[in-house]
């Protein structure tokens, strides 16, 4: 497994890796509420790698796969392509599955902080769980967009000529 300073200049690792760990921290959290709070900031750590709202986290850039303006994200980053000038997305679902990991992360913390009583702590952690729910609904708006192409739709919504849609269902 790649570490944290391993993965500081490949976006991808963190993206797609980090979430994997993220959502186990959310699941053993629900289970395991001493765990989760004794390791709190170390999974905040793994999310403010490539969730991070903040414009003062010196550490991390804000949202490091995120284009804001199309609505998803970018594998390899938005500053450091992987291919050149050419971005990348390598796999939609996961980055669904990063933003939603760290949603499930957040509501499961603040429901924790809420019963011990830190409030500081649940205003984090509602963030942490609103900042994922908004990331993985552009990310889920995005797809559907650019990379789902849909069947019976009339000529306004069609965004691809038709030997592109009848080779891209051939491959599905």
């Amino acid at each position: 497994i790649e570490s944290v300073a391993n993965t500081a200049h490949q976006p991808l690792l963190s993206l797609l890796y980090f979430s994997y760990h993220i959502y186990a921290a959310a699941v053993l959290a629900h289970y395991d509420r001493d765990w989760a709070i004794e390791h709190y900031e170390d999974v905040v750590l793994l999310i403010r790698d490539y969730a991070n709202p903040s414009v003062e986290d010196d550490a991390f850039p804000i949202f490091r796969n995120k284009d804001w303006y199309r609505g998803h994200s970018w594998a390899s980053g938005l500053t450091e392509p992987m291919f050149g000038n050419i971005m990348n997305q390598e796999s939609t679902s996961e980055a669904i599955a990063a933003y939603e990991s760290v949603a499930l992360f957040g509501k499961v913390m603040t429901s924790i902080f809420q019963d011990t009583g830190d409030n500081d702590k649940v205003s984090v952690a509602k963030m942490m769980y609103n900042v994922g729910l908004a990331l993985t609904a552009t990310e889920i708006r995005s797809t559907q967009k650019y990379w789902q192409v849909r069947q019976n739709v009339d000529d306004t919504e069609k965004r691809f000529p038709r030997p592109y849609t009848e080779i891209g269902r051939a491959h599905v």
